[in-house]
């Protein structure tokens, strides 16, 4: 466990229990300032997406700079496609809400020409 310092980059390996965590990267949380009880014979590690797990020494290798590197290094391609598809998603989001706010303004006859019902039911 003292090869582990605070704030040291790993990446998770090896795990059985929670096998969805194998290759994930996150740092060495230092004892006393964790959120969740300490567990014995285990660090905690805050993964990147926030996420804390307490795993046994066996199960973390250490991540050189160059690796840590590599693992943040995505092509521009990739980028792209992320930023696209975070885009599509908040467009998508922004015309629920204007659809929403612009139903709640309308009088009841637009709406039922809207949603294809006798006014008398809107």
């Amino acid at each position: 466990m003292d090869r582990f310092k605070p704030y040291s980059a790993v990446v998770l390996c090896n795990l059985i229990k929670n096998m969805e965590l194998n290759g994930q990267c996150g740092l060495v949380v230092p004892q006393g300032c964790s959120i969740t009880p300490d567990v014995p014979g285990c660090l905690k590690v805050r993964l990147e997406y926030g996420r804390e797990v307490a795993v046994k020494p066996q199960n973390l290798h250490l991540l050189h700079m160059q690796q840590q590197q590599q693992q943040h290094v995505q092509t521009p391609a990739a980028m792209q496609m992320q930023y696209a598809s975070q885009e599509q998603v908040l467009q998508q989001v922004l015309a629920q809400m204007q659809a929403e706010a612009a139903a709640q303004r309308a009088p009841p006859h637009v709406l039922s020409r809207t949603l294809g019902m006798p006014s008398a039911m809107v």
